[in-house]
């Protein structure tokens, strides 16, 4: 984050979003022994008028043989007039989380009748070290995969949905629209109100409702223009 020009302001545990993890993890199949733990950290940034804040949840498992860590990051970006409330939402959000029980009840059916197959299947070959393995790295997948699906799905259409809002409310009020930089790929803004726009190398951009109209026509203008792609 210093690479890329912010300063931390400070960091702090963040209890409840741990608390909420908790019972994701609790809720999975296991064949044996094992201690499921969760914790989660926010910290903050700034980098001028900008300021950050960075959600990491951890999450670790262990059983008699093996211990796994698993972990991901949320982010939010805001101006600092809105930084505070917007913080406070994202930690209730996350803290909010819950987990629907018959999902957990229909994955523990599933496993136990995929452990119930895997143990007939090596009864019958005698190949108990090989059938043992395939099982326990089976479940190792499956068991992240389910974490993830469970956890995050629904959270982030949820997030994605208050970032798109959140952005057409700040548009509307700065009178902008979301664009791309036809010369560098890069999200930027334009005055909205207009049909299409024409941006030069040097980033500056005409607005026109007339759909026929192209400045590199223009002879008054000696500059190359693109067409710039706007997002609705």
């Amino acid at each position: 984050m210093r690479n890329q020009g912010y300063e931390l302001e400070g960091s702090s545990d963040a209890p409840k979003v741990a608390l909420a993890a908790q019972p994701g993890m609790d809720g999975l199949y296991s064949t044996g022994q094992r201690r499921n733990t969760c914790k989660a950290n926010i910290s903050t940034w700034r980098k001028g008028d900008q300021r950050m804040a960075l959600v990491m949840h951890w999450s670790m498992m262990e059983t008699p043989g093996m211990a796994n860590w698993n972990y991901y990051f949320t982010r939010l970006d805001a101006p600092a007039a809105r930084f505070d409330q917007e913080k406070t939402a994202l930690l209730a959000a996350n803290a909010s989380l819950r987990y629907n029980p018959q999902y957990f009840a229909a994955y523990a059916q599933s496993e136990q009748q995929k452990a119930g197959q895997s143990w007939a299947a090596h009864n019958q070959r005698m190949q108990a070290n090989q059938a043992a393995f395939d099982a326990q790295q089976r479940t190792h997948r499956e068991t992240w995969d389910a974490i993830n699906d469970a956890s995050m799905g629904s959270y982030r259409d949820r997030m994605n949905s208050m970032d798109h809002q959140q952005n057409a409310t700040i548009n509307g009020i700065r009178g902008e629209q979301d664009a791309i930089n036809p010369y560098t790929g890069e999200a930027v803004k334009v005055q909205s109100g207009h049909g299409q726009y024409w941006m030069n190398n040097d980033g500056r951009y005409i607005g026109t409702d007339d759909v026929m109209y192209d400045p590199n026509l223009d002879g008054h203008r000696v500059d190359q223009w693109r067409q710039v792609p706007t997002k609705p």
